[in-house]
């Protein structure tokens, strides 16, 4: 029989809890051993989690059967389960995936990273350094080696020194957070941006971005400085305030700006050079972005904010959206469809697939922003035209009830009004008296072939009429003259 608790060893608690800032899973585990029903598991899942004392970055587990053997044979099960020679050991990975039920699989990667980086015996030391220190310290020939994102930096290169003048002059506002090994050699970098309102630290740099990021999270946490969620150039926005991610705009005022090159910026790349403000947004004052590797930058309309991710992209990847109510907004392509009913993109989550216009066209979440009466006037109206052709067909096939059930499936599909499904029928009913005559000599002089080809048109037009007019445009004129002309019975299309 199961426990009704996950039991954690109190050393295993200890490195949960350093985790928490920093994994999802880590989290999860600490409210299963106060509450086995708080998060989905799987059955028969191990149980009495530990340390593993001899693989320190791995954890001990008992499997429900090795419980069930101990219990008869350990005369003081609760304290000598711990340390019982017949516990098994996973890696952290192996050993989420035996508990929980339906585990991200990115979340499982960060809960072995940091339960990694924080068993781990990592020798360093943390230091901070301003003014020219910080051009000194981001040459590469300082690194301790060339891994990582560290040694991946566009920014380590000789002719990169000149254009450090913006971090070296600002010494009230930026410094560099180095993680020295114990030669003094980097491991690791990020620097610090400050005002009188708020401290960040900036993108992490590394010789081991799986390991040693955490350090740097756990530093910032301890030292009041809030963190990029994300080590990404495009997620300047995401910053970890009080253990949360959240959108966060920051803006910070320079002493000094006005310089001839610039570095590339990870996160406060947007400088407005008229005031000196520097942000990681891009406001309205904003007119250049600090993201050339060369000491070039680059105009203010070269990246733009997504409104669906608040993240960046390049301007030449935007479409916009102009129909929220709260004005145009730009979004990738890949957020929305293109409507050719209403010309304009529509985000995939205000959209839904017609199979009758064969296009993406509003959902009803929408239709307080956007003129649905007149899209259904300008369908049909232009429907009826085009319909016409078929409405005879169909007439031909149907009995006038058929055609008034058809009529109706269109009125539910598009929730038009009663006098427009009427302006159908009536051109439908006017269509019928027409061609009833000619119905009678198209019957009687047709072969059967040609009864079969005609009767496989109208079939394929009553099923999807205005899918097949589209479809077969060019035949257009050809059925026309089928039934103005009875004698001429070739109508199918052999294009």
């Amino acid at each position: 029989m199961q426990p009704n608790k996950l039991f954690i060893s109190d050393e295993l608690m200890q490195i949960l809890e350093k985790m928490k800032p920093a994994s999802v899973i880590a989290n999860q585990l600490i409210d299963l051993s106060q509450d086995i029903t708080s998060h989905p598991i799987l059955s028969d899942h191990p149980n009495y989690l530990g340390q593993s004392a001899e693989v320190q970055t791995n954890i001990s587990y008992l499997t429900v059967e090795r419980i069930a053997a101990l219990r008869e044979t350990l005369s003081d099960f609760e304290q000598d389960v711990w340390t019982s020679k017949k516990r098994f050991r996973a890696r952290p990975a192996a050993l989420v995936q035996k508990i929980l039920r339906d585990c991200n699989g990115r979340d499982v990667e960060i809960f072995s990273n940091v339960f990694k980086s924080v068993t781990s015996l990592v020798n360093f030391k943390f230091s901070i350094v301003k003014g020219e220190d910080i051009r000194y310290w981001y040459h590469y020939s300082r690194n301790a080696d060339s891994s990582g994102s560290l040694g991946a930096s566009c920014m380590k290169h000789d002719f990169c020194q000149e254009y450090f003048d913006i971090y070296c002059k600002n010494t009230d506002q930026i410094s560099l957070l180095l993680m020295l090994d114990s030669r003094e050699r980097v491991m690791g970098r990020a620097l610090l941006w400050e005002d009188e309102s708020v401290k960040i630290m900036d993108r992490i740099y590394a010789i081991n971005d799986e390991e040693l990021t955490y350090h740097f999270k756990m530093w910032a946490n301890e030292n009041g400085y809030l963190y990029k969620a994300h080590q990404r150039w495009n997620m300047p926005l995401q910053i970890v305030k009080d253990g949360k991610e959240q959108v966060y705009r920051i803006k910070i005022k320079l002493k000094h700006w006005d310089f001839p090159k610039f570095p590339y910026v990870d996160t406060f790349k947007f400088l407005d050079t008229r005031k000196g403000e520097i942000s990681n947004y891009n406001t309205e004052d904003s007119d250049i972005i600090l993201m050339h590797s060369e000491g070039k930058f680059m105009p203010q309309d070269y990246l733009f904010e997504d409104f669906v991710d608040n993240c960046f992209y390049h301007n030449s990847e935007a479409v916009t959206i102009d129909y929220l109510p709260d004005g145009p907004k730009k979004t990738r392509s890949e957020n929305c469809h293109w409507s050719n009913t209403f010309e304009k993109h529509i985000l995939r989550k205000d959209s839904f697939y017609d199979d009758v216009l064969d296009d993406y066209i509003f959902n009803d979440n929408f239709t307080q922003f956007i003129d649905r009466e007149k899209m259904i006037n300008d369908f049909v109206t232009k429907a009826i035209n085009e319909f016409d052709i078929f409405a005879r067909l169909i007439i031909r096939k149907n009995s006038l009830s058929q055609i008034v059930k058809s009529i109706d499936e269109i009125k539910v599909k598009w929730r038009t009004n009663k006098a427009w499904v009427e302006e159908i029928v009536r051109s439908l009913m006017s269509s019928k008296e027409k061609n009833q005559s000619n119905d009678e000599v198209l019957s009687s002089e047709q072969s059967s072939d040609e009864r079969s080809r005609m009767t496989t048109t109208r079939h394929q037009a009553t099923m999807h009429p205005f899918y097949y007019w589209r479809q077969h445009e060019q035949s257009y004129d050809r059925i026309v003259e089928s039934l103005i002309r009875p004698n001429h019975v070739d109508v199918t299309d052999t294009e």
